[in-house]
């Protein structure tokens, strides 16, 4: 791998590896908070109980795909298009898919960069 794409796929891991921290910071602060000191009337307390869960799950979710990119990456997306548009919709799944779909290709082109055998001087 030449220096420039070896710089730009640093440049692109550290912006990818920037945004989940602070996915996974909002969502977890998000979802804890509101589990402890909810706001909501008592009808509502369940359904804000099961957002709350699925805020922190994914937010822990987040931190597996910074350390896991491609394998977290795919399975972000698909906790994604679960809980947050099938189970309840929610305009929070598309950072969380946009995160999940970086993270991929952050995941592939880590995977081609380790693939590639290096040239062997004699």
């Amino acid at each position: 791998m030449h220096s420039s794409d070896n710089r730009s796929y640093r440049v692109f891991s550290a912006i990818t590896i920037v945004l989940g921290v602070l996915l996974a910071a909002f969502l977890l602060l998000f979802g804890v908070a509101n589990l402890i000191n909810p706001d909501v009337p008592d009808n509502y307390l369940e359904q804000n109980t099961r957002v709350c869960v699925m805020f922190i799950l994914t937010g822990l979710l987040t931190i597996y795909t910074i350390f896991r990119p491609y394998s977290g990456g795919i399975l972000l997306c698909i906790c994604a298009l679960v809980f947050f548009v099938i189970v309840i919709n929610n305009p929070v799944s598309i950072p969380i898919i946009l995160f999940g779909i970086l993270s991929i290709v952050r995941g592939y082109l880590n995977r081609r960069k380790v693939l590639k055998v290096p040239d062997q001087t004699s």
